[in-house]
Order: structure tokens, then C-alpha cells, then sequence
């Protein structure tokens, strides 16, 4: 399983790898938001020919751009187009007509056209604040070389060439691209030439013939290294920036041309485009972006053989690859859709991993998922997948529209069986290919191949919010097993009782029976025949259903199950169980299994359990369990760690700062447990680290996030000084992350860290700015909101406004006196360690108890 951070154009798993993440808040849609729709049209528009001249020097755009219109059936009607911040010089009809044109709020009226539309012809110049950017030397990188590219998506593309900006009208493109001769361009299409005109200048020739929107045109300019894929069935490239070595290219990216292969044979269409270039690119603002036969990729994508230990970006490359069909080749009508294309790309990457990892690894890669989303809907906000009311598309890029999409998409597949969820996907995509689509598109498709109405399946998970929450009592008496199940669910939008089919597996001596339950009320009790208790039960066994499920059995059916049933899901689920129980016999339970577990996935989830829980038998056995072979288990067992305030934990951490660490992910937590632990020797230690540089700044990274949870005055102005614009940047962001984390624990802080915050917020890079803005709202801190009001009024960036809506209504949710709030973290805190020090002293009574019972 690859634990990818990286999920396409979402931040909130990066978020996470920074140490940046966004805290809970209850409600998606801003307050007084209307609801939004796709725009009427009023012309057809046929085909785009775009030429640019780029400098790189001046971060300048020179444009030209004919649009060929139509006229629709019914006449022509309104035309009206999108075009950004440029400087419009020339607006003129093909055939000389006399046209007039209108600019207002990033619009262009035109009026004056013949019945049948004609050719358009746009001339323009300037420097866009969105859609294009140019990188080069920054303090932190100062030999970094220049480059260009594009980020068109949501709707960026009107500030770079007049267009309709909306997913829902798609065209053909032909694009002229104009650099300096050293450079390399990379757009849509074909390559059908390029030409020398002098000046030090060469014009790249690009043909993009199969209709796109215009948030998938793409254009990159740089010096690259350039490595094409040997035994590929359609041509294959892989581009970095000039002086990326070419073996760490082929161990990244090497899978691709089995991964089209494979995507063409599951999906039963072939790859759609003429060829496949994978561009890696400088300060990407997303993990990836799946232009149409062209997709761009961060840097962080090139990890060293160390960092591919924990993190490799085989599935953010999946992902980018599975939306050349779904958003490249059937794109959603609307963002409200856009589940369509994002739900889509992140199953694909399930699917990817049973091919290539196997079932556990894949499983255990969606049950994660389910944790996201399950995350997100139970602490920031729950809506449905399909949503009108957002003030920016990229609002809706969250963890409903991935994860929650890619698990209906799941639960749907089991509800209708392999063949007719295939069939009916490629009935979708053959239907539908090089047009859009809405949800209901696909529910007919869906439909048509199984013969089911899908109505109340679409309406629960879809159109309606949250997901099943299910109780399961488990018991056995007089050679009956019986199941008491309750949905328990509830919220805006929510159905009261979900129906769907849920597996049930039971073993006893050897003999193992499967069963599936019709879920349709709020609540029932089942009674099977089972002549002697069973050995073990396993709920949606297989892991087929979108729920969060808890499980209430005996210790030995709970044990039973941790050890042997069929998927690592079951597995985990009981672990959960156990933990839920809390007595002697169920955490020794998890102590052996923290030992004795196959999977590394389940050891990992039962590190984090044991954490929770507490007491010496569970420390005890994490200290023992620290060296786990595996560096994802050792990573999280590492991290369990941090949850207790003991010597020998903080002499565990010091040893593995102290010594290193294969992996930099364990390097880097060890620096994160510290803090979390209260080490006394936080700051030495997280000095030490801070020098420790590594891919991603991920070692920093994670000692900078230390010293925001230490509780520690004395780490105010180290980070301070990680915020400086000369540190990696992402270090930068987590610093800034750690000072909203500080602030909200050490009152005293509060006033010297707003004012910097203050000025990253409005200065710093993208991510620094986000995690200002965040830290902002983290800690409470009333004297930003008026700097927040101004981000959240005027940012062009809709992620930064969405952060800063987030951050401001924390702030607004108030503080208690900080004198209160110290005494009560103090209090939680004296708990927190009265119920280790009683958890401990019960462990130890029991096991005198056994010893003299022996």
C-alpha cells in the first residue's frame, strides 16, 4: 500500500505530510451562498487555435486566438467569453464584420456577429495571476532554472485565452508556443513540428483533435530531461527539470506503459490519446494534474530510494493516468459532477493495487481511505457527493468527492457483481466518449447492464449525505448466533435506514459459512443456526461496503478474528473491537498480535489502538515492538510512542534521533513523538533533526511539528526563524503550522507569533500561506481577523479563501479566558495521566491474579 499524500489537485493529505493540516469545523457551504449551475450557452464552440510567445525573463504572455463558432440549432444567441487580468488589444470577425466587445468582471461581450458565427480573432498581452506560472531561482533553491507551465484547472484557463471556462463545452485545439531555443515544450496532442524564426526563438507546433475543456489545456516550458518508455503501446514519455537523473526517472515513473496496458484491459476501451507524457514540474500547487495526453506532476514525485522505504508515487500516477478516460475523455458536465472524474481516479487506484500489490495491500489502501473521508465527515463536515452550494469549484475537492466516491464506487460494484459493473462502465465510457456527463449518465449506464433500478442506491450515497453507521452485537447461545444490527446514523440529508446487502462469515471447526444480510431498517436482530459457538465472525466480510462499523463480541471470537479472518479488514476491525473492550485479555490481545501480526497494515493500526489505551502493558510493548522490520509499522509504532510521558519513551526517541533511521519517515517522527511526549530534551533533539536534510524536507519537517506540540516557550523563536524565506518551503509551512499549534497551547506566545503569521500569510509561497492562514484559525488568535476578511474577500486562489473561511469561523467560535484554558488542558493532562498510572496498576493486579491462580 502507498500511503500518498499526494491526492491530485486535494491538499488535505499533503496537509497532513506538513504537518499543516486543517482542524474540524462543522458546515461546508458558506453562509448566504446560492446555489450554482452550468452556464447556458448561446453558440457552439467548434475549435480554439491559440498561439503564445512566452519570455520567461519578464513573466510575460504575448496571445493570439481565433474561435471558430457556430451557431446553435435555434440561432445564434448570447456570446459571451471568459478572459482573465491581459490586456485585450483586438477583438475582429474573420470576414471583416463590424463586431463590438464589452469587457466587465473577467468577461467579453461580444455582439455585432453574423447569424452563423465565423472566426473570432483575440490579441492580447500580459502577466497573468493565475493559470500561468513561471519558477526559477528562490532563496531556498537559488540555482533552481526557469520554467513555465500551466495550471488551467478549475477554471483558470479565461487568464490565459479567451474560452468558455467550464468543464461542459469542449473543443479541438491547435497550439503555437513561442520560447527561447533551449527550452522544451510540452502540450496537447501531437507534435506536429517546430520552427526556428529567429531571435533566439523556436515556435512549437501542438494539435490537440479529439474535443477537451478547456481546464485540460496544457502547456509546459523548461530545459527537461527527456527519457521515452521502451515497450509501451502508445507512446510514452517521462520529462524533469534538466539535470534529474535518468535511473531515479525510470524507477518512478517505469510502470506506466503496464499501467496503461492494464487500465485499456480492465476498463475494455482503449487508452484515448495519441501518446502519454508525464511532466514533472517546479512548485506545482497540486500532487498532479491529468491535462488531456499531458500530465504534470510535482517534484515530490522524484523521491530518493530512502523516501520510496514509506512513499512511492505510483498511485498519484495511477491516478493522473485513470482520468484520461474519466475527466479527459468523459468529462463531468459540472463540478458538481465532478465526483465522476475524481471518485473514478482514486478506485482506480484499488484496482491498481490488487493487480500489482495484491488483495491486502489494496484493501488495506481503501479501508485508509475510508478513513479520510470517515475523518472529514465526522469532523470538518458532512454533504452530499453532489453539491450545488460552494463558492469555488476547488471547494469541492475534498474528501467526499475521492474517497467517499471511490467507496460508493466499491459498494456499488459489490451490490452489482464484476460483470455487470465492467460492462456497465464501459457501456459509460463508449457512450459518452469525448462528450460530458452527469451522475445520471451513469446511473443509466449502470442500470442498462445490471437490469437494477439504481434510484435508491444513488439517492443514499450520491445525492444524500453521510453513509451507514453500523452496531453489531455479536453473540452465541443455544446453537444460535445472533446479530443485533443498528444503523445509527444521523444528520441534515442523511437517510434514517440505508439498505443495502451486507456478508457475514462465521467459522467454527474448520468449516467456514457465508451469508448475506438485506440491511433495510434502522434496526433488527438475526438468529442463524450454529450448533456450537463459532471460532470467529467476520462483519462485511470482505470489506464490501461503504460503513464505519464497530463490532461487539467476546474476547475470544474478537482474538479469533484479529488472527485469522480472510481480509486484513476484518482483521482491523476486530483489533477496534478489542481496544473498544479495554479489559486485561483484550489489550494482551493486542500486545501479542502488536508481535505476532502478519500484515504490517494491521501491527500499524494496533500501535495506534495501544496508544489510546494507555498503561504499561501497552508501552511496554510498543517499546518492544520499535524495531518492527517493516518501516510503515515501525513509522506508526514510533508515533504511538508520542502519546506517553514516560523516561524510558523519551530515552527510546533520543536513541533513534541519535542513531538515524533507515527510513526518513521514522527519522522524522521520532523528532514528532518527542514533542508529543514532552520530552525534556525536545529542543536538542529537534536541533539535531532540524540540520538532517532529506526529500521533501521531511525530517524537518517533522521536528519543526515536534516543537509545535511541545508545549515549549523556548521553541518560539526556532520556528520563528523556519519561517524565513530562505528555508525549504514546505519547512516553512510546517513551522508556520507549528506556531498556530504552540500559540493554542502557550498563552504566552500568542503575541509574538501573530504578527509573523500575519506577514507569511499575506508574503509567503502557496503552501506557507495556507498554513498561516490555518495556524491563524488553529489558534484563535482575534487580532487576524481582519486580515483574514481582506484574504478571504480578494485572494485570487480559492483554496486560500476557502482556508481563510475555515480560520475565520474558528476564531469566531470564541475562547474561553486563557486562564481557564490553560487550567483545563492542565486538568486533561492530570487525567490523561491518573488513567495510565490506573490502567497500570489493574494490569498488574491481574497478572499477580494469574501467577497465583497458576
Amino acid at each position: 500500500m502507498t500511503s500518498h499524500f499526494l491526492t491530485d489537485k486535494s491538499l488535505s493529505l499533503e496537509a497532513q505530510f506538513s504537518g499543516t493540516a486543517v482542524r474540524p469545523l462543522r458546515g461546508f457551504a458558506e453562509p448566504g451562498l446560492s446555489p450554482r449551475f452550468g452556464p447556458d450557452r448561446g453558440f457552439v464552440l467548434k475549435h480554439v487555435d491559440l498561439e503564445l510567445e512566452l519570455c520567461l525573463e519578464q513573466r510575460t504572455v504575448t496571445g493570439k486566438a481565433a474561435l471558430h463558432m457556430g451557431a446553435l440549432p435555434t440561432g445564434l444567441g448570447d456570446v459571451t467569453l471568459d478572459l482573465g487580468e491581459v490586456e485585450l488589444h483586438e477583438v475582429r470577425h474573420d470576414e471583416g464584420h463590424p463586431i463590438r466587445w464589452i469587457r466587465s468582471d473577467q468577461k467579453v461581450h461580444l455582439s455585432g456577429l453574423p447569424a452563423h458565427g465565423g472566426i473570432v480573432h483575440f490579441r492580447y498581452s500580459g502577466q497573468p495571476s493565475r493559470g500561468l506560472y513561471f519558477t526559477g531561482p528562490t532563496p531556498a533553491f537559488p540555482n533552481r532554472q526557469k520554467m513555465v507551465w500551466t495550471q488551467c484547472q478549475d477554471e483558470d484557463g479565461h487568464h490565459l485565452f479567451p474560452c468558455v471556462d467550464h468543464p461542459s463545452v469542449k473543443c479541438s485545439w491547435s497550439l503555437s508556443i513561442t520560447v527561447s531555443d533551449e527550452l522544451t515544450v510540452v502540450s496537447n496532442g501531437e507534435l506536429t513540428g517546430t520552427r526556428p524564426i529567429g531571435n533566439g526563438q523556436t515556435c512549437w507546433k501542438w494539435e490537440q483533435r479529439k474535443p477537451i475543456p478547456a481546464y485540460l489545456v496544457t502547456v509546459v516550458a523548461g530545459e527537461m530531461e527527456v527519457l521515452e518508455a521502451s515497450h509501451s503501446s502508445v507512446p510514452t514519455r517521462y520529462l524533469a527539470p534538466k539535470g534529474t537523473d535518468l535511473a531515479t526517472m525510470e524507477r518512478v515513473f517505469g510502470k506506466t506503459p503496464e499501467m496503461i496496458r492494464w487500465m485499456s484491459e480492465r476498463l475494455g476501451v482503449a487508452y484515448p490519446w495519441p501518446r502519454y507524457d508525464q511532466v514533472v514540474v517546479h512548485d506545482f500547487i497540486f500532487g498532479g494534474m491529468e491535462n488531456a495526453g499531458a500530465t504534470t506532476l510535482t517534484d515530490l514525485s522524484l523521491t530518493d530510494e530512502r523516501a520510496a522505504l514509506d512513499w512511492d508515487a505510483e498511485a498519484l500516477i495511477l491516478h493522473e493516468l485513470a482520468h484520461q478516460w474519466f475527466g479527459d475523455l468523459v468529462t463531468c458536465s459540472d463540478w458538481s459532477q465532478a465526483w465522476l472524474n475524481e471518485g473514478w481516479a482514486t478506485y482506480s487506484e484499488y484496482l491498481w493495487n490488487c493487480h500489482d500489490l495484491g488483495q491486502e495491500e489494496a484493501d488495506y489502501g481503501l479501508f485508509s481511505q475510508l478513513g479520510n473521508y470517515l475523518g472529514e465527515a465526522g469532523g470538518r463536515y458532512s454533504r452530499p457527493i453532489v453539491h450545488f452550494h460552494y463558492r469555488t469549484p476547488i471547494d469541492l475537492f475534498d474528501r467526499h468527492l475521492y474517497e467517499k466516491g471511490a467507496l460508493v464506487l466499491h459498494t456499488l460494484r459489490a451490490n452489482l457483481g464484476e460483470e455487470a459493473f465492467f460492462e456497465g462502465t464501459r457501456s459509460y465510457l463508449e457512450a459518452h466518449g469525448e462528450g460530458v456527463v452527469h451522475t445520471r449518465d451513469f446511473q443509466q449506464s449502470m442500470e442498462q447492464a445490471s437490469g437494477r433500478n439504481l434510484d435508491q442506491f444513488f439517492q443514499q450515497y450520491i445525492h444524500g449525505a453521510g453513509h451507514p453507521q453500523l452496531r453489531v452485537k455479536v453473540a452465541h447461545s443455544d446453537g444460535m448466533l445472533t446479530l443485533n444490527i443498528e444503523q445509527t446514523q444521523t444528520g441534515d440529508q442523511v437517510a434514517s435506514a440505508f439498505h443495502f446487502p451486507l456478508r457475514v462469515r462465521w467459522t467454527q471447526g474448520g468449516n467456514s459459512q457465508l451469508i448475506t444480510l438485506p440491511i433495510n431498517s434502522r434496526a433488527r436482530a438475526w438468529a442463524l443456526p450454529c450448533a456450537e459457538p463459532p471460532d470467529r465472525v467476520e462483519i462485511d466480510a470482505d470489506f464490501r461496503v461503504l460503513c464505519d462499523l464497530s463490532v461487539e463480541a467476546s474476547v475470544e471470537i474478537l482474538n479469533a478474528s484479529l488472527q485469522g479472518d480472510a481480509s486484513v479488514v476484518g482483521q482491523i476491525r476486530a483489533a477496534r473491537g478489542l481496544a473498544q473492550k479495554g479489559s486485561v485479555p483484550a489489550i494482551q490481545a493486542l500486545c501479542d498480535a502488536l508481535e505476532q501480526a502478519e500484515f504490517w497494515g494491521v501491527r500499524a493500526t494496533i500501535a495506534g489502538l495501544l496508544a489510546k489505551q494507555g498503561g504499561d502493558r501497552a508501552r511496554n510493548s510498543l517499546l518492544k515492538a520499535r524495531n518492527d522490520a517493516h518501516p510503515k509499522a515501525r513509522r506508526a509504532i514510533v508515533a504511538a510512542l508520542g502519546h506517553f510521558r514516560h523516561p524510558d519513551i523519551h530515552k527510546a526517541l533520543s536513541q533513534i534521533v541519535e542513531q538515524g533511521d533507515p527510513s526518513i519517515a521514522v527519522e522524522g517522527e521520532a523528532g514528532r513523538a518527542l514533542g508529543m511526549s514532552r520530552s525534556p530534551e525536545l529542543i536538542e533533539y529537534a536541533n539535531q533533526l532540524l540540520q538532517r536534510d532529506a526529500w521533501g524536507a521531511l525530517i524537518q519537517i517533522r521536528a519543526l511539528e515536534g516543537l509545535g506540540k511541545g508545549r515549549d516557550a523556548t521553541a518560539l523563536p526556532i520556528l520563528l526563524q523556519w519561517t524565513e524565506e530562505h528555508k525549504h518551503p514546505r519547512a516553512q509551512a510546517a513551522a508556520a503550522a507549528a506556531l498556530g499549534a504552540l500559540a493554542n497551547t502557550v498563552p504566552s506566545v500568542r503575541e509574538a507569533v501573530l504578527p509573523r503569521l500575519i506577514e507569511v500569510a499575506k508574503s509567503g509561497s502557496f503552501r506557507v500561506r495556507l498554513a498561516a492562514i490555518g495556524a491563524m484559525g488553529q489558534a484563535q488568535l482575534n487580532g487576524a481577523v481582519g486580515t483574514l476578511q481582506h484574504i478571504h474577500n480578494t485572494d485570487p486562489d480559492g483554496r486560500v479563501r476557502r482556508m481563510s473561511f475555515e480560520a475565520l469561523a474558528k476564531i469566531r467560535m470564541g475562547r474561553t479566558s486563557e486562564d481557564a484554558l490553560v487550567s483545563i488542558r492542565d486538568e486533561l493532562e492530570k487525567l490523561r495521566a491518573q488513567n495510565q498510572e490506573l490502567v497500570g496498576r489493574i494490569q498488574t493486579l491481574e497478572d499477580q491474579k494469574g501467577n497465583e491462580a497458576d
